[in-house]
């Protein structure tokens, strides 16, 4: 029985997933935005999240923003690219931290 319900009302899993691929996808579209900037650019970028936020823009619209710089500094420091893998964690993470 739970089976059929779980295909008319979908996966909690699942519906989750759904929720947080928009986040993904818009990070990854980031990806070429990002990589030009200068390490002091990317640092500074953490004060606009900060006001962007402070101005009353919705943490999902900041995320794939903050998300990309991360991954960005993250490949330089570390000297491998983060996989999309990452930013799914990042954002089940991010999202468990929310109170939503």
């Amino acid at each position: 029985m739970l089976k059929w319900l779980a295909g008319i009302i979908g996966d909690t899993s699942e519906a989750k997933l759904k929720k947080l691929e928009h986040l993904v996808v818009a990070t990854n579209d980031r990806e070429e935005d990002v990589q030009p900037l200068t390490d002091a650019e990317l640092r500074t970028r953490t004060d606009q999240f900060r006001q962007r936020l402070a101005d009353g823009e919705e943490l999902d619209d900041v995320l794939p923003d903050a998300f990309a710089v991360v991954r960005e500094m993250a490949q330089r420091r570390l000297g491998s690219a983060t996989t999309t893998s990452s930013s799914w964690a990042a954002s089940f993470l991010t999202r468990a931290r929310s109170p939503r």
